[in-house]
């Protein structure tokens, strides 16, 4: 989409406008799912632009429709940005909401998200200045994400080894077809 190519590029006014177009059509033709992701990623590219009220007042919406939806993965998402929007305007329960976006995640089993929205607890911890939770979260959050890393370091060395047998074995089969064709 636009959209991507607008974040891609770092430019996030055009990024905004694009995902406000897709809110606005995806909210015309009732396609649900659509307006709820562009809900979410709107509210995030306020807080990357570190328009923390703009983020804070988009939140609402994408809450209400994965409440509807019943898409937890997304209401996860949509609370952890609200939560973030909370914490940075100095304004009580941020916190609170990305530890319950972090809990909902896990109940779902969304490992995608798990280790950012680690990532992104232990840094609100840092902002409130509660040091021992931002420590002791982001121990956490790099354990995950080593092992993760390491987890897709194995399928990738995993998928290059089959890669070569695939190469070897058709190699082989060539030379003896080719030696079978010389005997003919």
């Amino acid at each position: 989409s636009l959209s991507n190519a607008y974040q891609a590029m770092g430019d996030l006014k055009r990024q905004v406008e694009e995902l406000e177009k897709a809110q606005i059509f995806a909210t015309r033709a009732n396609v649900m799912v659509t307006s709820l992701w562009a809900s979410v990623n709107l509210s995030d590219v306020y807080l990357q632009k570190k328009d923390y009220v703009s983020a804070l007042n988009q939140s609402d919406k994408p809450v209400a429709l994965a409440e509807r939806a019943k898409d937890y993965t997304a209401l996860a998402i949509a609370q952890c940005n609200k939560g973030i929007a909370l914490n940075r305007l100095h304004r009580p329960g941020g916190t609170a909401l990305v530890q319950q976006a972090l809990e909902q995640l896990t109940k779902v089993d969304a490992q995608t998200y798990i280790p950012e929205v680690t990532r992104v607890l232990a840094e609100e911890y840092a902002f409130n200045r509660d040091f021992e939770n931002a420590y002791q979260t982001h121990v956490t959050f790099k354990t995950m994400s080593d092992a993760l890393e390491h987890k897709e370091n194995q399928k990738r060395i995993a998928d290059t080894q089959a890669a070569y047998q695939n190469d070897k074995q058709q190699l082989e089969i060539a030379v003896l077809l080719k030696d079978q064709q010389l005997q003919i």
